[in-house]
């Protein structure tokens, strides 16, 4: 879907809004990092953006992490002003997005019809083909270079999550500076025994 999304970007007929959602742990900060990247732009935090002591941005993409922690007043205030300024907005968080619209009396149900009709990217628990590819690329943004076949020993011994991922990269990236040499499996071994926390 990212793919698409970023297609889209050039096509005046497409509305470019997108929202990610999914579980903790599933990759949403990631992905959304990713566009991060793409487009140049920062990503804001819910408590920042939703205190409305603080201006609104005006980036051309405003992307916004943990969005399901704002009063759905403020989504829609966000929303109606990025519209407003003719905005792309990319929104992470966690659960149904219909749920970012409130419950019972405080249900806003324009907004919940909003978020129903922007096209949105549903992230599960990773498998462990994305698992090698997320660890790959974690590195790579450290300048770092892993085999496959070296990441997918991590991958297989990692808990479902891109939590654990970072946490592992995280203490690879260090061991291997220190020790100075090249990512092998025995180092992986290594870092995945003094991390028990984050394997199956």
């Amino acid at each position: 879907m990212l793919q698409a999304w970023e297609a889209g970007l050039g096509d005046p007929n497409s509305s470019h809004s997108m929202l990610i959602a999914g579980p903790p742990g599933t990759g949403k900060t990631l992905l959304l990092a990713y566009v991060a990247r793409d487009t140049g732009v920062p990503i804001h935090k819910a408590e920042d953006i939703c205190d409305r002591q603080n201006p609104l941005p005006d980036d051309p993409v405003v992307l916004v992490d943990d969005i399901h922690l704002c009063e759905p007043t403020d989504v829609m205030r966000l929303i109606n002003v990025c519209i407003e300024r003719g905005r792309i907005y990319v929104f992470a968080g966690t659960g149904n997005p219909r749920d970012w619209a409130g419950e019972g009396a405080e249900r806003l149900d324009d907004l919940a019809s909003r978020l129903s009709a922007t096209p949105t990217a549903r992230l599960e628990k990773p498998d462990e083909a994305l698992m090698t590819e997320a660890i790959q690329q974690m590195l790579a943004d450290r300048q770092v270079k892993i085999a496959w076949d070296v990441a997918a020993v991590a991958a297989m011994r990692l808990k479902r999550s891109f939590h654990a991922v970072r946490q592992f990269v995280e203490v690879l990236d260090s061991e291997a500076l220190e020790r100075q040499k090249k990512i092998d499996k025995a180092l992986v071994q290594h870092v995945l025994a003094s991390i028990p926390g984050a394997i199956l």
